[in-house]
């Protein structure tokens, strides 16, 4: 289902083949590793635990027109959407220019960020959409297109939940956004108590039958106060180190519960505890600060309380060279 990262066979499996001695675990970052894990689960060791399967439910979920078919039959809100993936299904392409300012997605979020620019996009008028929609069909990407459901960043509301075959849950916590950019990407989160969220995301789950982690995001409707489901990441997310931080001891109780190790009851979380990505956020303070939304001391003082600092360690200077060799990259390439 979906396209595999260009020969990513080649230099996954015999690296995940050289593990094949010794009991682990394989915990996947992005959707694509998710994908490539459920290819080729049977031939991956299987020493090596993993939370993807061939019959799981990953898939399902990272489909967006198949978990949004999910969370209607459970009985989850979603924006009303629809797909287009003919380029010349003209009635489709119209019905969308007609629908903005409208929300445009590619059915596979990685498989759209690979073809081209194509992540999630607020579209704003009608020649933006037809723009928009001709190139990604051009680029042979499937397209969802839904309604845009009002509100701030800060109405996103999100839920990690790490869910067992037997039905627990050894972590679950909540989360909102503070800051973001690309209509949606967090670079700023906090962790906070979301109930009605925290329901909704097991309804989903439990009706997938799907078992490992998974980030879901609800949008509170600014009118009506309603939630509805945006996305489901059957990965870590981004955001991830806020759960850490919080004191929930997550990344822990992802381990020990895929690898098979007694798991206690999970803390209450410290609400209020912050997690920055300083390699996105910059560039949001200083946009919002260009268009007066935002001062530099208001930007410090939202720092208060920042107990992650995503790639930013100084135990581990790795990650942030990393990151800084992809921009600079980018830079060049641009």
């Amino acid at each position: 289902m979906g396209q595999l990262p260009d020969g990513a066979d080649r230099p996954w499996l015999p690296a995940l083949a050289a593990l094949g001695d010794r009991p682990g675990v394989v915990v996947c970052g992005s959707d694509a590793a998710s994908e490539f894990v459920v290819a080729h689960r049977r031939e991956i060791p299987s020493v090596l635990r993993s939370f993807e399967t061939v019959d799981g439910a990953h898939l399902i979920l990272m489909q967006k027109d198949s978990m949004r078919a999910v969370a209607e039959q459970a009985g989850v809100r979603v924006p009303r959407t629809f797909r287009i993936d003919a380029p010349g299904d003209d009635r489709l392409v119209d019905l969308a220019a007609a629908a903005a300012p409208c929300v445009a997605k590619p059915v596979l979020g990685h498989v759209g960020r690979r073809s081209g620019d194509f992540a999630t996009r607020l579209l704003p008028d009608a020649d933006a959409v037809r723009a928009h929609l001709d190139a990604a069909l051009g680029a042979g990407v499937d397209m969802l297109v839904s309604e845009e459901v009002p509100g701030p960043a800060t109405a996103l509301e999100g839920v990690v939940g790490l869910r067992t075959a037997d039905g627990r849950y050894p972590l679950e916590a909540g989360r909102r956004k503070i800051r973001h950019y690309d209509h949606g990407v967090g670079t700023l989160f906090e962790a906070t108590a979301v109930p009605e969220a925290v329901a909704l995301a097991r309804r989903l789950l439990d009706a997938a039958g799907y078992v490992g982690l998974a980030a879901t995001e609800f949008k509170r409707h600014a009118v009506t106060g309603e939630l509805y489901l945006i996305e489901v990441n059957v990965r870590v997310p981004q955001s991830f180190g806020l759960y850490d931080a919080a004191g929930l001891d997550a990344s822990w109780r992802l381990y020990a519960t895929l690898a098979g190790l007694p798991v206690g009851e999970q803390p209450p979380a410290r609400e209020g505890a912050r997690a920055w990505m300083p390699q996105h956020d910059l560039r949001v303070v200083r946009g919002m600060r260009r268009r007066g939304e935002l001062t530099t001391a208001q930007a410090v003082r939202s720092l208060a309380g920042v107990r992650d600092a995503g790639v930013l360690s100084w135990r581990d200077p790795a990650p942030v060279w990393a990151v800084l060799r992809s921009e600079w990259g980018r830079r060049r390439r641009r």
